[in-house]
């Protein structure tokens, strides 16, 4: 048929079921041995098939064409990470993810050219559009995510404003991906927390979390964690509380046993504010 063979093995399931449903040929009843049936079924399938080939070929193309579009966006995708290995190493996981390049108005022509093959793009094409993608992405994902915050006085509050209570350490963020996901348990605070989850996929398929939102809950213990350490929490950030390094233990909780050491266990203050454990209204700040 002059297709490829890749999309031909491909569709075998689905031309050798349509030949059967077809009754295009059988086996002869007359031949003694199957070794030979097959001569008479291939001598009817020759002209059946010329009558038949745009619809033995309609998926041949379909596929083809899947193919091309997929090798085409795998091409762009492998520029744009080419492109990242020449950033600082620690600027890779702020990256935008690289499946999220197909999206670029840069690609469309490439794109939509004729699915007769796969074509070439040059780098240096895509390479000059890969910052404003990145800041344009950043900030997306920060207008996104601050809408979720809590409103503050004043009402008419700048975007900047909000970016620095994003930064605040009673400001805890979650994951509702992470949930669906059976991945309960994880705690966002900050942007760069917030930008490293929603650029970190968690299957080897499919898109990054795209759906962190404030918590009141955590947040409103992470107010009290930042109360018991005698901080104000319209000003403490989480590198304030990261630089302390205090720990917490509950006042609620029994003794346990480990190793031969009978004792409660001590928390950090992020350790506090994860949802997997109840709510600690019995925290006492450990002295160093």
């Amino acid at each position: 048929m002059g297709h490829a063979r890749v999309d031909v093995d491909a569709c075998l399931y689905y031309l050798s079921h349509y030949i059967r449903l077809g009754r295009m040929f059988k086996y002869s009843r007359s031949s003694e041995s199957l070794q030979y049936a097959w001569y008479t079924p291939l001598i009817r399938f020759i002209p059946a098939f010329r009558s038949k080939r745009m619809t033995f070929e309609h998926p041949v193309i379909k596929r083809r064409e899947e193919r091309l579009r997929q090798e085409r966006k795998t091409l762009a995708r492998r520029i744009y990470q080419a492109y990242q290995k020449t950033l600082p190493p620690d600027n890779w996981q702020y990256m935008p993810p690289s499946e999220l390049v197909d999206e670029l108005p840069a690609l469309t022509t490439f794109f939509n050219l004729p699915l007769t093959d796969r074509g070439d793009l040059s780098p240096g094409e895509l390479v000059p559009h890969f910052p404003r993608f990145a800041a344009d992405w950043t900030t997306n994902m920060q207008n996104a995510v601050v809408a979720t915050l809590p409103q503050s006085e004043p009402a008419q509050e700048t975007f900047e404003s909000k970016l620095e209570r994003l930064e605040l350490a009673t400001s805890v963020f979650t994951c509702r991906d992470c949930d669906d996901r059976s991945h309960h348990g994880w705690v966002r605070v900050g942007w760069r927390d917030i930008c490293r989850h929603a650029c970190y996929k968690p299957f080897s398929w499919g898109l990054p979390c795209a759906t962190l939102e404030y918590n009141d809950d955590l947040s409103m213990t992470a107010l009290n964690v930042v109360y018991q350490l005698g901080l104000d929490p319209s000003t403490t950030t989480w590198r304030d509380m990261d630089a302390l390094d205090a720990r917490f233990v509950c006042g609620n909780c029994p003794a346990e046993t480990q190793n031969r050491v009978t004792g409660l266990k001590a928390y950090t203050w992020r350790e506090c504010v994860r949802p997997t454990l109840p709510l600690p209204l019995g925290l006492v700040l450990m002295d160093h």
